[in-house]
């Protein structure tokens, strides 16, 4: 193990975590990538850099994708309802507010000399001025 558990405990039980949620978005992903993907797009059909591409954002929202894969009755050719329509609308909305706004925090924090103040040297004790 990289972290101490007795100096972090939550630093290791946030690792694990994000590990099982790789490890499981890993899995998900290549199954679709392997089964289901040239039903869900026949224009992907023997384009094995497209799935390449699109493997890391399947791993990161592996939950979506197995919720429309398992969820949904029709998967191929499935149009969305007016329910998802809004509801993509509006997460649309928030991360084009949310995201400027923690880029703006982050530049402002880092140019006001950040939360840490800035280590001091010491000078030597036989060392004249």
């Amino acid at each position: 193990m990289l972290l101490d558990s007795s100096i972090f405990p939550w630093a290791t039980v946030i690792v694990a975590t994000a590990s099982a949620y790789v490890v499981v978005g890993c899995v998900v992903a290549a199954s679709y990538l392997l089964f289901l993907i040239d039903e869900t797009d026949p224009a992907s059909r023997h384009s094995y850099a497209f799935r390449a591409l699109i493997g890391p954002g399947l791993i990161l929202f592996w939950p979506f994708l197995l919720y429309r894969w398992l969820g949904s009755p029709s998967r191929i050719e499935e149009r969305a309802s007016a329910r998802h329509v809004q509801f993509h609308r509006a997460i649309w909305f928030l991360l084009a507010v949310i995201v400027p706004a923690i880029l703006i925090c982050g530049f402002l924090q880092r140019s006001s000399g950040g939360l840490v103040p800035p280590v001091q040297k010491l000078s030597s004790a036989g060392a004249q001025p």
